[in-house]
């Protein structure tokens, strides 16, 4: 069967949103296939190597730049197809046969799911600046997307990795909660050893028990945030950050989790992610954090005296 032709419409529309993302990777209208290639594959091999604190985050971002890349190196259809499907879902109730919504519909349907790509592409094409922090070897006593848990294991490159669940770690640490539930350091070694082993579930609850009993816990807040982060319940991680931050404004980990939160949604709220990025700079102008997001804020870290403002 013969490709059905496409109207010039569909022609204008493909263009745009073609010429749109090659523009988020970097590339020229005039970019060559192998170039589309060889930008997929670098993002790709980016998220493979991205830390264990947002590994979730990078799987889900790695099957977006997937998609992004099958319209890019497919048939001009593809695009299309894709444009119209979007349109037709926000436009046609489950009940009708075909549109009925009037053609403002359908444009702010094209403009709703070229945005959606376009803020995957941008949110990927941050983080390969921001993530540069993990490689650097960090370590951090209050783990949440900045540091790691007190016992996650490193690799030679300074990257996070996936260890298995010490089940003998977490026999000792649950005799010692059954003594004493109330022993927050026994529970802060269990949320690290599952947040470690990319079990957010269990992390979450042991964070939680943790909360239970001090509320206000810097750590049980910043790492209960990270788990729920992974689980891609950004609402909840939101939610126990803006707690971290009103109790400690003056920890530049705080700001850099919200931050880095902000700019991981479709599209990325760079205003808020710059705000809680410049707090960073201000609180800690020569760590590493605030040189990785000096970095792609494009500005230079403030003086003693503005910091103290």
């Amino acid at each position: 069967m013969s490709p059905q032709p496409v109207s010039v419409k569909g022609r204008l529309d493909a263009a745009e949103l073609r010429n749109e993302l090659l523009g988020r990777l970097g590339l020229r209208a005039t970019a060559s296939d192998a170039d589309v290639e060889t930008a997929h594959n670098g993002l790709v091999e980016f998220l493979e190597l991205a830390p264990h604190e947002v590994k979730s985050w990078a799987a889900a971002r790695t099957t977006d730049v997937d998609e992004a890349f099958a319209l890019l190196s497919g048939p001009e259809q593809s695009l299309v197809t894709e444009i119209e499907i979007a349109a037709t879902a926000t436009t046609v109730p489950r009940e009708t046969s075909r549109p009925a919504g009037p053609p403002a519909a359908v444009a702010a349907a094209d403009k709703k799911r070229r945005t959606q790509i376009l803020g995957t592409i941008g949110a990927v094409l941050v983080v390969g600046v921001v993530l540069g922090v993990f490689f650097m070897g960090k370590d951090s006593a209050v783990p949440g997307i900045s540091g790691t848990p007190t016992n996650q294991q490193t690799s030679a490159s300074g990257g996070a990795t996936s260890a298995p669940l010490d089940q003998a770690k977490v026999a000792a640490l649950m005799q010692k909660i059954t003594a004493n539930p109330n022993d927050i350091a026994s529970l802060s070694g269990l949320g690290d050893l599952y947040f470690a082993s990319a079990d957010y579930k269990n992390a979450s609850l042991w964070e939680s028990k943790i909360l239970a009993v001090d509320p206000k816990n810097q750590k049980g807040l910043l790492a209960l945030g990270a788990a729920q982060f992974n689980l891609g319940n950004s609402a909840e991680a939101k939610k126990h950050w803006l707690v971290a931050a009103k109790l400690y404004p003056q920890s530049a980990e705080v700001h850099y989790d919200l931050g880095f939160l902000y700019m991981s949604q479709t599209p990325p709220d760079k205003a808020n992610m710059t705000a809680e990025w410049k707090k960073v700079v201000a609180i800690d102008p020569n760590s590493d954090l605030a040189k990785t997001v000096t970095q792609h804020l494009g500005s230079t870290a403030p003086t003693a005296t503005s910091s103290a403002k």
